[in-house]
């Protein structure tokens, strides 16, 4: 006989001392990136007595995710016999299968195999999951409920309401009398001629004819119901049954927990600040336990006849739970390592299968001193920004800084990314600062290129504005037909041309002159895909255009050149 899983399920962790020799290579070469181009050569850079300094172990625990599941549905009602949902016989099997749906899940193995699956599907696995909520899309189900219509009781059809079930209606023409006037002589019997008067022969001196339109009979037969006396009935689209349906959502609230006891304090840190990212990034590998449901065939049948009577009550069953949990044997390698660098000792710990190191001192920010003391100089001020800049990215750190703050141009988004990249060595608070100073420096040398610039775009703009208002510009306008209100509308856009032209003036003149400045720093593809923030200078360009403006509308009104409308309407309201 197979042996039955443990019911009691819980949760071991021990250490394993086979260590893959590639991880620790792995190890010295990230150490290796993060110091290269920092003032140390990379042969300077090694392991310090590994044998004894080294302690790096693979450890194996269990973690376990718990899935409470909860359903969301809707219920609507639609015409006609519903045959593409699932067709539940009764109303009590289509409100049972609504309330036990979770039970039903938690205890059929093979709907619990798909949630195992979906949830493995993912590329975290379910593992690390804390607090979310999660459609579990394989289990959501369409329900119908076939039901005989109430409107017409299931004879798919309803009495005519135009002529009361007999199939026929009184002649709108003869109002049932069977015989109209006459239309030539209107009842007289007699009609006019040029010769006089003579007897009406259409109605053969009657005044009256037969009702042409229902035959003398005086009934004509419904168009509504086509003389059956019955029309079908709408609610049920003359089917006589309905559907109730029911689109039956299926939600894990999900929850986690892992092992912690026996594990080392620092690596019970590093997964729980993140678990999903360490599946995802594979820091640590993820297999599923097996799952533990049924734990003899007489509980089985035991819960089987639970789940028969509760079903008869419209009660969930006592022992059947909506509650299932996922058991992960979870591998991960962690301990202490040393680096001996120019004699120097540094000792951290690595973590995963990446590695990652974590826990060393900020020996990126011990190494590159000098270089964040010239770049706080170039930011400090415009005086030799260019030569203390370069300074400051003969270290690859430094100079990786100064390029995604130029690239970025965002300073949060600049500290995030390099954070990322340098999770260890330099703490995020120095980051901040650096990208700061860079950002600073990098504004210093273009100062003069944008000011320039901006000078320069405003002045050709104020060449344009006085052609525009005083030399005839608008009046050429007005003069080939253009409306007023077009006109108006065209010096609001000429005020956009002056912010526009202000801004892009300071910011291309501004990246001439960093480019001329950085063509030795930085390399030239990263210089052309980026251009100078435009920072204050698109306050001051929309106050300046402004003033232009005025100014050159005040010419005018003192020197009584043509103004626009919009000004004489002002100016006369002002008076």
């Amino acid at each position: 006989m197979e042996e039955l899983p443990d019911p009691h399920h819980t949760l071991v962790s021990k250490p394993l001392l086979q260590v893959d020799p590639k991880l620790l290579a792995r190890a010295l070469q990230k150490m290796q990136g993060l110091i290269r181009g920092n003032g140390i050569k990379v042969e300077d850079i090694g392991f310090l007595n590994v044998s004894d300094r080294t302690s790096i172990k693979m450890y194996r625990f269990q973690a376990q995710t718990t899935l409470k599941l909860v359903t969301q549905y809707g219920i609507r009602t639609e015409s006609g016999r519903n045959t593409t949902f699932e067709v539940m016989p009764t109303e009590s099997h289509f409100k049972n299968a609504i309330d036990l749906i979770a039970h039903e899940v938690c205890n059929n193995p093979v709907k619990r195999q798909q949630i195992i699956d979906f949830m493995f599907e993912r590329s975290d696995k379910g593992f690390g999951i804390l607090d979310g909520r999660e459609k579990i899309n394989p289990l959501s189900r369409n329900l119908a409920l076939h039901e005989k219509c109430v409107v017409c009781k299931g004879l798919s059809s309803l009495s005519c309401p135009k002529c009361q079930s007999k199939g026929v209606i009184a002649c709108q023409t003869c109002h049932g009398r069977r015989i109209v006037v006459c239309p030539r002589c209107r009842g007289s019997t007699k009609i006019r001629t040029g010769k006089g008067t003579i007897p009406c022969q259409f109605c053969r001196t009657d005044g009256k004819i037969t009702c042409r339109k229902c035959q003398g009979l005086g009934q004509i037969k419904c168009r509504i119901c086509a003389a059956s006396g019955r029309v079908p009935c709408r609610p049920c689209a003359g089917t006589g049954w309905t559907s109730r349906l029911a689109n039956i959502d299926v939600y894990a609230q999900i929850n986690f927990h892992f092992e912690q006891k026996d594990l080392p304090s620092r690596m019970v840190e590093e997964i729980s600040l993140n678990p999903t990212r360490c599946v995802q990034k594979h820091d640590i590998e993820v297999t599923p336990a097996k799952d533990i449901m049924f734990y003899a065939k007489d509980e089985i049948i035991h819960k089987q006849n639970q789940s028969i009577e509760a079903r008869d009550q419209r009660q969930p069953p006592a022992r059947f739970q909506d509650t299932m949990t996922l058991y992960y044997d979870v591998v991960c390698p962690f301990g202490s390592i040393s680096f001996q660098i120019s004699k120097k000792e540094l000792s951290g710990f690595l973590f995963g299968f990446q590695p990652r190191l974590v826990g060393f001192p900020d020996f990126l920010d011990s190494l590159t001193k000098s270089g964040q003391i010239a770049l706080n100089i170039a930011a400090s001020s415009r005086v030799g920004a260019a030569e203390n800049l370069e300074k400051a990215t003969k270290y690859l750190f430094l100079k990786d800084v100064v390029i995604q703050t130029l690239y970025i141009k965002n300073i949060s988004k600049t500290v995030a990314f390099l954070c990322t990249k340098y999770p260890v060595g330099v703490s995020s608070k120095t980051i901040t600062e650096l990208v700061r100073s860079a950002d600073k420096a990098l504004c210093h040398m273009s100062f003069f290129g944008r000011i320039s610039g901006f000078l320069g775009g405003l002045f050709l703009f104020s060449c344009f504005c006085i052609y525009y208002f005083l030399f005839g510009g608008r009046l050429s306008l007005w003069s080939m037909g253009a409306p007023e209100h077009l006109l108006a509308l065209a010096d609001i856009l000429f005020y956009l041309i002056g912010v526009v032209s202000g801004i892009f003036g300071s910011k291309f003149a501004a990246r001439w002159s960093r480019d001329k400045a950085l063509k030795t720093i930085i390399p030239s593809d990263v210089l052309s895909k980026s251009l100078p923030k435009a920072g204050k200078i698109k306050i001051w360009s929309c106050v300046m255009v402004i003033f232009i403006i005025g100014s050159v509308l005040t010419y005018a009104v003192i020197y009584d050149s043509p103004l626009p409308h919009w000004l004489e309407f002002i100016l006369r309201k002002l008076k």
